[in-house]
């Protein structure tokens, strides 16, 4: 089936103007905005697939994006509405018409998908700060007391791309109760992505 684009409807035209505040008002004011036409389009279709209507769907052009919002999807073999977001550079995708409903859902969860991996993502500074507070380099020892020790830690191994160290082996608490919340985040981080 075929993708119809709609501009914004007219309560929503008024869309804020990145130039005239600051990123943080600007960032705030257009959460409520798409918060609203999510509901919006939430409200206009109220027995359709509510999973998939008011997501997102982008396509990168140039310097940005153009985005779009899911205003009708009913199954795989029905017509696709989208609203064109008239927000930044306001970009257009031409071949937006060519997807259909299941393109259409398979891109918006490939999105939370990638959203939900780059949340899960720590930047180098926290991991080596982390790391400086409570990693015990890995050094030579008896069977007994590496068994000890890995009772109630684990092993990862981490190169630090801010020294010339290479990669090196540490030792980092497990379940440790000292850790807050963003360091219980870089703990699982490394656990999952660097644990020998």
């Amino acid at each position: 089936m075929s993708v119809k684009i709609f501009a914004v409807p007219e309560e929503f035209k008024n869309v804020p103007n990145i130039f005239k505040s600051s990123y943080e008002e600007y960032d705030k004011v257009m959460s409520k905005w798409y918060s609203d036409l999510k509901k919006w389009t939430k409200k206009r279709n109220p027995h359709e697939n509510q999973n998939y209507i008011g997501e997102i769907v982008r396509w990168p052009v140039a310097d940005g994006y153009a985005e779009y919002m899911l205003s009708a999807l009913e199954d795989e073999d029905s017509e696709v509405e989208l609203i064109h977001l008239p927000v930044m550079d306001e970009y257009h995708y031409p071949d937006a018409k060519l997807y259909d409903a299941n393109d259409i859902k398979k891109k918006i969860d490939a999105d939370k998908k990638f959203k939900a991996f780059i949340e899960t993502q720590c930047n180098i500074a926290e991991v080596n700060e982390f790391i400086e507070q409570f990693g015990t380099e890995v050094y030579d020892m008896s069977d007994y007391e590496l068994k000890l020790k890995m009772g109630n830690h684990i092993c990862v191994k981490w190169s630090n791309p801010l020294n010339n160290k290479g990669d090196v082996e540490y030792f980092v608490p497990e379940n440790n109760i000292l850790y807050d919340e963003q360091e219980e985040k870089v703990f699982n981080y490394l656990k999952k992505s660097f644990q020998v």
